[in-house]
């Protein structure tokens, strides 16, 4: 009975990437089996040294152009996002809906804090892609230390800020001139604790895969 019933289940399941191609063709069979997936067919070593890369090279230039001119450009969460989708192809992360069912509710919450001025515009798109790739393995991990990186950053600049009137000489220090400007004009890039947070959790997205 078990065995006739584990059949049964195996043929529904082989039928349905054809019931999909009737409707949507090629491109339904692929979609099927990419979001129906069970299992990630290993990725090429080579190729995922080449994903892994481009992530951590997105995710620097992000930190180091937050650093310099307190904005994170568009195209490196257009590179995450459509680098993401090749990597999702391939069969790098199984079950594709969970990523981007997490990715969606970041994104919503962000934009809310966006809308009340709370962090850019930029970041809520960065985090957003970064939440992709984090998925529900690593993505508790990654938020959580993003917080705490981001809350540090925040509470150091709060209190330079505070210090500044008292010791007005700080501001003069050469490390410390830029996060000066930041703390008396009430800003800060969190791109820079996004991407040290990103940089933690990638080892771990790209082996557990």
């Amino acid at each position: 009975m078990i065995f006739s019933q584990s059949v049964s289940i195996f043929a529904d399941n082989a039928r349905q990437p054809y019931v999909f191609a009737r409707f949507f063709g090629k491109t339904g069979v692929h979609f099927s089996r990419l979001c129906s997936s069970r299992i990630a067919r290993p990725v090429n070593q080579t190729l995922l040294l080449i994903f892994a890369a481009t992530f951590v090279f997105s995710v620097v230039f992000a930190m180091v152009w937050d650093f310099s001119r307190l904005r994170i450009p568009n195209i490196v969460s257009i590179v995450l996002v459509v680098a993401f989708a090749a990597y999702a192809l391939m069969g790098g992360t199984g079950n594709i809906w969970p990523h981007l069912i997490l990715a969606g509710a970041v994104f919503v919450i962000l934009f809310a804090c966006f809308a009340m001025g709370w962090v850019g515009a930029g970041d809520v798109k960065f985090l957003s892609a970064l939440m992709l790739w984090a998925g529900p393995s690593q993505g508790v991990t990654f938020i959580v230390l993003f917080a705490v990186f981001g809350g540090v950053m925040a509470l150091s600049l709060l209190g330079l800020r505070s210090a500044l009137p008292y010791f007005p000489v700080l501001a003069d220090l050469p490390i410390l001139s830029k996060f000066s400007r930041w703390a008396r004009n009430g800003l800060c890039p969190y791109g820079i604790p996004i991407g040290l947070a990103a940089l933690c959790v990638a080892p771990s997205i790209f082996m557990l895969r």
